[in-house]
């Protein structure tokens, strides 16, 4: 599964969505809620792929540091719970986010500590990590001719997703929902290192 493709498909249900709801189509009700990156324990998708690759030797910094804003599980639940029987958010589109933006290389180095593994070692700037990522992707189109389950090691849109700046509103939820959170990366670090010591990750296809 491309990562880009499951984007695409959220962002056009997500406007289909806001076409019936516009349209008064949207029965009995609707509320569209993005998120932005999900952190924290029980994630499947970030934790094992970084994990994997620092073990590996195949973890690298892409770019400047740069605060990108992510939001712990718990507050994502938390903003959920808020629109269960909420009149206000029928027919609505929040977006949920953390209190305060935090580095993917903060995440990574937290990663690499939890795991017992070593930091990356190198940071490739963003022009060269875009050519490295175009470079891989058409390697893995021919091996996906042999082996279907083979992921480059590197594509554009994770290197979009860690090197671009990323920050969202969440006034909205705030003033409609009462949303309000509260997981800093400094509270959400420990439990997350929990997690990620005590959880045996399946190895990615």
């Amino acid at each position: 599964r491309s990562d880009r493709f499951y984007t695409r498909s959220k962002s056009e249900i997500h406007a289909w969505l806001r076409g019936r709801m516009k349209a008064g189509l949207a029965a009995p009700a609707v509320t569209i809620l993005s998120p932005s990156i999900v952190w924290g324990p029980g994630d499947q998708i970030y934790i094992p792929s970084i994990r994997d690759r620092l073990k590996s030797g195949q973890m690298f910094y892409i770019g400047k540091e740069q605060g990108m804003d992510f939001v712990y599980i718990d507050d994502l639940v938390d903003g959920i719970l808020l629109c269960f029987f909420n009149p206000k958010a029928c027919n609505q589109e929040y977006i949920l986010s953390g209190p305060e933006p935090f580095t993917f290389t903060e995440y990574i180095d937290a990663i690499a500590e939890f795991s017992g593994t070593a930091k990356p070692r190198i940071r490739l700037p963003y022009p060269a990590a875009c050519l490295f990522a175009l470079l891989m992707e058409g390697v893995a189109r021919l091996v996906n001719l042999v082996q279907p389950r083979f992921r480059p090691l590197l594509d554009r849109f994770q290197v979009y997703i860690f090197a671009r700046p990323f920050h969202l509103n969440i006034a909205k939820a705030g003033a409609e929902l009462g949303y309000r959170p509260r997981f800093t990366f400094a509270r959400g670090r420990a439990p997350t290192g929990r997690y990620i010591a005590d959880c045996p990750f399946r190895g990615l296809d």
